[in-house]
């Protein structure tokens, strides 16, 4: 057989390989779509696994783990057939492969065999299976880009250099577009759609770019036209179901906020906000009495008892969702004021558009974190009520939880004043508890927990209400909540791990694991 002769276009292609900003351009696509993915992945798993440590860290160690073998498996194509087909096709399986993330995300996080698993291995083995694939052709990329630019080994070590520099560019603004500005106009789904689109788009343009023709020819038009179908077969359903945003009412950079409908354990009608894993709040159309969560009654019963002894409220809610304990306390007590720090500014605008809380209202909001409100000079002593509801499920904000935020706290107080704050824990481990219990009181002298059902030793997970301050009376007693004073928790403190929570030293996620564990255990059953 007589061999053919090349075109003359495609022998000079041979011959000029990529030109450098042509490798500059290809590797910043792919590189800051990578950190884009990485980026979203930990709000993807939020509504399933939450934000812990262990996801973060799952996340992570996923994406570089990936990265890292697409960089071994890329340089291994590149030295066998490195070539314009290849590079283009690498660009068409990372698009899909990211697509397939939107589809896969519940069949996978949802499923009873990977729930069933400890939470480590949980987080773990879902962000490698959603993940990993994708992670890993971005990372064959850069070493076929390499070898298609170098054509001068003189100039290696410097043309090599700049396109890794490029790279980490690429990554570095895929980070900071991701995390200040992406997240919160687009959602996660989206993004992952858009990162999905970009490269398949950079994958069409190579092809038209570097054929032997010059143009668009047969061959392109069937490759391109097969990864078309292929990315509306798998677009489609989510269009079609309305799932284009997710499964979230509306996501931000910080939760995914669902709005939900249905009753308070005494039977009301109530619209439920949830936060990522977690129900954050109830309202009932009557706030003049909290009827939603069990230790919205304490909140509650404690505010009345300050007040029938004459004290002004002036309250400050730390992470006020939607707003349900400072509307209670300003429905009830015409004489109180009422301050409410919430970090998400998407959570505020929904407890206005879904919870009736009004654009007037005079209570004093600030979109900021609980840790920079307490920096302010202006506040000493300012609060006679202070309520930390923050804490999201298992995985609590820690730098609200140490000894040097108590401090502030403390400092925010009148000298008679009182923090409140809820927790969750299984009271025969109890190990977060005892921590918490224990870091309180190197801040004040008056501890005090209430307990649902008066089982300190519960084998169940329950909420707790820890309360603080330096007075010298009493809690108040409420309904079906027992309460324990400092010196009644001696035992209970001495018969596990008491640690003092500070900034250098907070392991809340660890002290939490025996919790999410018994739920995994529970779940299976």
């Amino acid at each position: 057989m007589i061999e053919q002769p090349l075109p003359a276009r495609k022998i000079a292609l041979q011959n000029e390989g990529i030109l450098l900003w042509q490798a500059y351009l290809l590797v910043f696509i792919s590189s800051s779509s990578g950190l884009i993915l990485e980026m979203v992945a930990s709000r993807i798993m939020a509504p399933f696994a939450g934000t812990s440590l262990y996801t973060w860290t799952s996340v992570i160690g996923v994406a570089l783990a990936g990265i890292s073998f697409g960089n071994w498996l890329g340089g291994r194509l590149a030295d066998r057939s490195a070539s314009f087909q290849l590079l283009r096709r690498l660009y068409y399986v990372g698009g899909l492969t990211s697509l397939l993330i939107i589809p896969l995300t519940l069949p996978v996080m949802g499923s009873d065999p990977i729930n069933g698993l400890p939470l480590q291995l949980r987080v773990l083995v879902s962000a490698a299976l959603l993940f990993f694939v994708p992670c890993s052709v971005f990372g064959t990329i850069s070493p076929v880009v390499i070898k298609l630019s170098l054509k001068d080994l003189t100039t290696a070590g410097g043309k090599v250099g700049s396109i890794y520099a490029v790279s980490t560019l690429g990554s570095i603004v895929g980070t900071f577009a991701t995390g200040f500005f992406l997240i919160s106009l687009f959602g996660t789904t989206m993004i992952v759609w858009l990162v999905s689109l970009l490269m398949l788009l950079t994958g069409a343009i190579l092809c038209l770019l570097f054929s032997s023709e010059g143009r668009p020819n047969r061959q392109y038009f069937m490759e391109v036209g097969l990864v078309l179908v292929i990315f509306i077969a798998i677009s489609a359903p989510n269009f079609l179901n309305g799932r284009i945003n997710g499964f979230c009412f509306k996501e931000t950079d910080y939760y995914c906020i669902r709005v939900q409908d249905g009753v308070t354990p005494d039977g009301r009608p109530a619209k439920a906000m949830m936060l990522d894993l977690l129900i954050h709040n109830f309202i009932v159309p009557d706030l003049a009495e909290l009827g939603g969560y069990g230790y919205e009654q304490v909140y509650g019963d404690v505010a009345k008892w300050m007040n029938r002894q004459d004290e002004k409220i002036d309250l400050l809610v730390i992470g006020a969702g939607a707003f349900s304990f400072p509307r209670f306390v300003r429905s009830n007590f015409s004489d109180s004021s009422a301050t409410a720090l919430e970090i998400d500014p998407g959570v505020v605008e929904v407890a206005h558009n879904q919870f009736a809380l009004s654009r007037n209202t005079d209570i004093n909001i600030f979109t900021e974190d609980a840790r920079t409100y307490m920096n302010r000079k202006d506040i000493a002593g300012k609060y006679s009520l202070v309520q930390g509801d923050a804490f999201l499920d298992v995985t609590p904000p820690y730098h609200l939880t140490t000894y040097e935020f108590n401090e502030r706290v403390k400092n925010a107080m009148s000298s008679n004043g009182i923090y409140m704050v809820n927790l969750i824990d299984i009271g025969a481990y109890g190990d977060y508890l005892r921590s918490m219990l224990f870091t309180m009181h190197h801040s004040y002298k008056n501890i005090a927990v209430y307990v649902p059902g008066g089982d300190l030793y519960t084998p169940d997970r329950q909420t707790f209400v820890v309360v603080a301050s330096n007075r010298e009376d009493t809690y108040p007693e409420t309904p079906n909540w027992k309460l324990f004073t400092y010196p009644e928790l001696q035992e209970y403190l001495s018969k596990g791990k008491a640690i003092l929570l500070t900034d250098d030293y907070v392991p809340v996620d660890n002290l939490l694991l025996p919790v999410v564990n018994k739920e995994l255990d529970r779940s299976k059953h």
